[in-house]
């Protein structure tokens, strides 16, 4: 079962089914613009002003850049800005934007990126953050400490889909009590996901790496899988 934005599900789908797996797509999230776009709008429009530019996620890269296609703003722009990316499939979106080198940390969560900044050099540096709604604070907080001025915009936020009767939680391990077996991506979905009571939980920082060793375990063992690979919602089997 596949909890993410359903838009979304379809190449963590495609490789589960590769392997001989059954894919059941129960969408917990829904990809939605920001409540109010002016921020974002305003940052697009003084994109010279900033030294750095720092992805958090590939949603995060789709909006920013839909939104400077819509003020007519080029990539061409952002040839003196250093541009940073949490993992390998936010600098894939970036690389299909047309920005072809940017900083990837070993380590795909904002730790990773803190990991491999000359903390020292942030001192002065204006830094523009476009994530989600709601997301870890680590970021930010500790690039503002370094002595960095950092901006921080919403490019998108996720709420549960109409359906759905629960509140919208944090991030997609939250909605439903979870049953078995339980894999999620990243630092911030295996944070919810201890909230949940499940007997095996794991966590993974790029979906490859999620899709290789569920279907490993699920031939071993003959199991389901509940896979939530974004912060917002829980599942049941």
């Amino acid at each position: 079962m596949i909890t993410r934005a359903r838009a979304q599900a379809v190449s963590l789908a495609r490789r589960i089914e590769e392997q001989g797996g059954e894919v059941i797509e129960f969408p917990t999230i829904e990809i939605h613009p920001p409540r109010d776009p002016r921020p974002l709008d305003e940052a697009v429009e003084k994109l010279n002003c900033y030294d750095w530019l720092m992805f958090t996620s590939a949603n995060g890269v789709e909006r920013f850049f839909e939104c400077m296609a819509h003020h007519k703003r080029s990539v061409a722009e952002l040839e003196h800005v250093q541009i940073a990316a949490i993992g390998p499939e936010t600098a894939k979106r970036l690389e299909k934007a047309g920005v072809k080198n940017c900083l990837v940390p070993a380590t795909y969560q904002a730790e990773g990126i803190l990991d491999v900044l000359n903390r020292a050099a942030m001192r002065g540096k204006r830094v523009l953050i476009p994530r989600a709604a709601k997301a870890r604070e680590i970021l930010p907080e500790t690039l503002r400490q370094c002595g960095a001025e950092v901006d921080v915009v919403e490019t998108y936020r996720t709420v549960m889909p109409q359906a759905d009767t629960a509140a919208t939680p944090p991030s997609s391990s939250m909605v439903f009590f979870v049953i078995g077996p339980m894999q999620a991506i990243g630092v911030s979905v295996k944070i919810s996901a201890k909230r949940c009571p499940s007997n095996s939980r794991a966590k993974f920082d790029t979906v490859l790496g999620l899709v290789n060793v569920t279907m490993s375990m699920a031939r071993r063992r003959s199991v389901s899988f509940i896979l939530p690979v974004s912060a917002c919602g829980m599942t049941v089997r």
